[in-house]
């Protein structure tokens, strides 16, 4: 019985380490261009303009605090639910547009730009 709790904590211990990193990276690029990221959330065309600008401003730092969170092992509950949330928007989001044909996912990933 103990082997199996070690190889869960294991296991869960490895994917709060790369969902943590995807989040900081994503918080840290968006963080450091935040008129380019303020682009992107425009282009979902679901928010109204007035809430591009506080979205493109607090979101990065949410992404990056949760990433920075999962990664030390600190407030993991509440980062674990803020990053499915987001996540579950996330893929709602690029659900929506994809069908529309408004953009594609290489608009929010730069390394998938060609």
């Amino acid at each position: 019985m103990k082997g199996k709790i070690q190889k869960q904590s294991f296991a869960v211990l490895v994917l709060r380490f790369l969902i943590g990193g995807v989040f900081i990276w994503a918080g840290a690029t968006e963080v450091g261009s935040p008129e380019e990221f303020a682009a992107i959330v425009e282009n979902y065309r679901i928010l109204s303009s007035a809430w591009v600008a506080p979205v493109a401003i607090w979101l990065p730092w949410i992404e990056l605090l949760c990433g920075l969170f999962l990664v030390l092992g600190v407030f993991v509950r509440g980062s674990v639910l803020t990053v499915a949330g987001l996540m579950i928007i996330f893929i709602g989001l690029q659900t929506v547009t994809l069908f529309r044909g408004w953009m594609s996912p290489a608009v929010v990933f730069p390394f998938l730009r060609t």
